[in-house]
């Protein structure tokens, strides 16, 4: 039986508002309510981006009906498999075994936050899969250890379990996507209701399963309005994918011209930093004394040894060691004669 949702627009809305919406979706007769789970927003135009499970978490403690999915989580690189499985089973135990976990391999966009870099997208997909086998084997029970190649968990175990696990529905357009959603998931989520998408994702075994497609919609009794609104939550993912940055699309893949790491990259993030906060009080007196020494005539050395040097040579040399004291132990300031720097 096909079922209708209601988007929890985060990109536009903030937590407070979010939390009316899901009210106001439930009461209004939609089935389920589906919310990204990004850090940034898609552009920099919009104007919000809330953690997506402080939002879930109140939304499922203010409703009682609809049912509530992530549209979609990766819990691959911002976030570690092991919380994500935590945080859904949380959900799940709030909202009464309301809540479907939807993952994806994830965008750029929010991903390289944490300094991680970007894999490419076979070995995303990989992290995705033992991502998937972990959570489901903590959401078991028990003491779990898991070791693939690119996912492990060390020694840990839920103690609040839902009475069933979230059903895992998992994003794909792609056929390596299709074919872990078909196996590996309870269904397919897509971000918009393709008819060959769902042929191919039944032919790759997913057939009988879930299938959730999303249709962006605007409306408002002004047409101009509504045209405004439209605008305004157009996505253009193709320009996102593998960009590196803030929050804006055509930004973030100027950006990555160099790589993550590359000098054009960080040239820029150093030039928009405020002075003071890279230097600090240090720095400005350093500064000043350069500044000083350049006006008196004298330059600052390059480096130490040509300073150790020069303090060297005009040293005052020791011909003999202190005393020796009981037992012959000259001391920790005895020196053997020869030149002395004084710094």
């Amino acid at each position: 039986m096909t079922t209708f949702g209601y988007t929890l627009f985060s990109e536009l809305n903030g937590p407070r508002e979010l939390l009316a919406q899901a009210e106001t979706a439930e009461a209004a007769g939609f089935d389920f309510a589906v919310i990204s789970d990004h850090f940034h927003p898609w552009l920099d135009s919009h104007t919000d981006s809330p953690f997506a499970w402080t939002v879930l978490g109140a939304v499922a403690a203010r409703t009682e009906r609809i049912r509530l999915a992530t549209l979609v989580t990766c819990p691959t690189i911002r976030y570690h498999p092991a919380i994500i499985a935590q945080a859904a089973a949380t959900v799940a135990v709030l909202s009464g075994g309301r809540f479907t976990l939807a993952v994806g391999a994830g965008e750029n966009l929010n991903e390289h936050v944490v300094g991680r870099g970007w894999p490419p997208v076979d070995i995303r997909q990989e992290m995705l899969a033992e991502a998937v086998e972990a959570m489901r084997e903590l959401w078991q029970g028990g003491w779990v250890t898991y070791r693939g190649k690119h996912i492990t968990v060390e020694d840990a175990r839920l103690y609040t379990l839902p009475d069933q696990p979230p059903e895992v529905l998992i994003a794909g357009s792609g056929p390596e996507a299709m074919s872990l959603a078909a196996t590996a998931g309870d269904g397919l989520v897509a971000t918009e209701p393709d008819a060959e998408l769902i042929s191919a994702f039944a032919r790759d075994g997913g057939a009988g399963k879930r299938t959730l497609g999303q249709v962006a919609l605007s409306y408002d009794t002004d047409e101009a309005k509504a045209r405004q609104h439209a605008m305004r939550f157009k996505f253009r993912r193709q320009r996102v994918e593998g960009d590196v940055g803030a929050a804006e699309p055509g930004e973030l893949r100027g950006r990555d011209q160099h790589g993550p790491r590359g000098g054009h990259h960080r040239a820029r993030r150093l030039r928009t930093r405020p002075r003071g906060a890279r230097r600090g009080d240090q720095g400005v007196r350093r500064c000043r004394l350069r500044r000083g020494l350049c006006r008196a005539g004298r330059r600052r050395p390059r480096g130490l040894l040509p300073l150790l040097g020069r303090r060297a040579a005009a040293a005052p040399r020791l011909t003999a060691s202190p005393p020796a004291g009981p037992g012959g132990h000259r001391g920790w300031f005895s020196r053997p004669a020869g030149p002395v720097p004084f710094i």
